[in-house]
């Protein structure tokens, strides 16, 4: 409809994340992503996206915003046809960051409680 709302950013959120799982559910399940890389990833980035809801709530802006499906998005290719075990080191490194994304929301969440 051209306008910004709560439950627009809600549902805008939850696809996203609905698309994340079913890539990161079926790259392990092809054997195209091991199953702790892409649990750990798909764990760390659900919690960042509830962080992130919670914070916007609350009105609690952020300092910076990271969007790793994109990346993951594009180095399927990369994985597939280039570089095979690639995509496990991409998936531990991403975790790594939404980890510190993570560590970052709960504190400033904290905060503001």
């Amino acid at each position: 409809t051209g306008r910004a709302s709560n439950r627009g950013s809600f549902n805008d959120s939850a696809s996203d994340q609905a698309v994340v799982t079913c890539h990161a559910l079926a790259l392990a399940h092809a054997g195209t992503a091991g199953i702790w890389p892409a649990g750990l990833y798909l764990s760390t980035y659900g919690i960042v996206v509830c962080f992130a809801m919670v914070r916007n709530a609350m009105g609690v802006p952020y300092s910076w915003l990271f969007r790793p499906r994109f990346l993951v998005y594009a180095w399927v290719p990369v994985e597939l046809y280039l570089w095979h075990g690639s995509l496990d080191v991409l998936l531990w490194g991403l975790t790594g960051l939404l980890g510190l994304k993570t560590l970052t929301g709960f504190l400033r969440i904290r905060r503001a409680i």
